[in-house]
């Protein structure tokens, strides 16, 4: 799945499950929305910092980011991504390789598409390379490189530029650090569940 779902209260201590339990369920139900809110901006706000930094692939190869999670930091806010009720709270954040965080991901064409098209180049970062569309590259071609790799590039002179590794298959290594640490997710639930309380 392209995406991940957080139980907010699942990240809560029995202590303050049982706390919960001892209100009302339409009180249950806005601290539980509240509490998804505040991790909800918490998730957003871990998203943009990284996005401000993790470049390695744009900056190796000399392109400009795509900022690729800012774009899950805005699918993280969304409105429709929380759900909450007197039951408890759930963030369900819908994002390619958001994935991630619970597990490897192993990516495959899709659409009837025989392979995955991966940047090498940096006027191809941040571009698709769909089959049979050449409208970025009008001089590109397919070509198979000295040690077996079907690439696509152009030519330059009487140099060939590659553009494009295409793959089968790629398969990437679960990352946590995409969302913020339980315990911050849990420190934000419980400061916003007192708060609550407080009032």
């Amino acid at each position: 799945m392209n995406g991940v779902t957080l139980n907010i209260r699942d990240e809560l201590t029995p202590k303050w499950r049982a706390v919960l339990e001892r209100l009302g369920s339409t009180l249950r139900a806005r601290i539980h929305r509240n509490m998804g809110r505040a991790v909800q901006n918490l998730c957003r706000r871990h998203l943009l910092s990284l996005d401000a930094t993790r470049h390695a692939t744009a900056n190796k190869l000399g392109a400009q980011p795509t900022h690729f999670l800012a774009s899950a930091a805005a699918a993280a806010a969304q409105p429709q991504a929380l759900r909450a009720d007197a039951s408890g709270a759930a963030i369900t954040i819908v994002h390619p390789g958001i994935g991630r965080v619970g597990h490897d991901v192993a990516i495959r064409p899709t659409g009837g598409r025989k392979y995955l098209t991966i940047p090498i180049s940096a006027e191809a970062y941040g571009h698709r390379l769909m089959e049979g569309e050449s409208a970025r590259f009008p001089k590109g071609f397919f070509f198979t490189s000295k040690n077996g790799n079907l690439l696509y590039g152009i030519k330059e002179g009487r140099a060939i530029h590659p553009c494009y590794a295409l793959k089968t298959e790629v398969h990437l290594k679960q990352d946590r650090t995409l969302l913020p640490t339980d315990q911050e997710i849990r420190r934000t639930a419980v400061a916003t569940l007192q708060n609550d309380l407080a009032k």
